[in-house]
């Protein structure tokens, strides 16, 4: 018994390799639990138990199959780049924030730029909210951006 408790020792500090931590999100996770899983599996096989370990396969492809069903109609943080000339000071950050909140987007300033030395600004905006991945419409709000006459030009992008 000592031989299947080193082997899935080694496999789970292997798997724990795979759990990474990018800013506030870890991911490896299911990585990490699948290859143990696996490992039980093949001591199942190895072992000589396979109505046991294909039990165990059955079961392993129903949850990683509904997990992943789970995980694509799950919302998500979707991150964007607003990018909207406008007049010197008009409309204000604080009154494009409050637009942009309205329909559950949060806007960061990135950077604000006066080119070429004329009465117009440029404002770059970093987007959040949350939706399904596949899911990527046009922000709602920038009918409203686009149709106001102090707002030049407004072009956007995911990721």
């Amino acid at each position: 018994m000592r031989l299947p408790l080193g082997i899935l020792t080694g496999m789970g500090f292997i798997g724990g390799g795979a759990i990474l931590k990018r800013g506030g999100l870890v991911v490896g996770v299911t990585t990490a639990a699948t290859l143990w899983f696996v490992t039980v599996m093949g001591l199942c096989f190895g072992g000589g138990q396979l109505s046991l370990g294909m039990a165990a396969f059955v079961l392993g492809i129903a949850i990683l199959s509904g997990l992943r069903w789970f995980d694509h109609h799950l919302k998500q943080e979707q991150h964007g780049t607003l990018t909207l000339t406008t007049e010197a000071n008009l409309p204000s950050e604080d009154e494009i924030r409050r637009t942009a909140g309205k329909h559950g987007y949060r806007l960061t300033v990135a950077s604000i730029a006066y080119p070429d030395q004329t009465q117009r600004r440029q404002i770059e905006f970093r987007l959040e909210w949350r939706s399904a991945p596949p899911k990527v419409d046009v922000p709602p709000f920038l009918a409203g951006l686009s149709s106001d006459p102090r707002v030049l030009s407004v072009f956007w992008k995911i990721g």
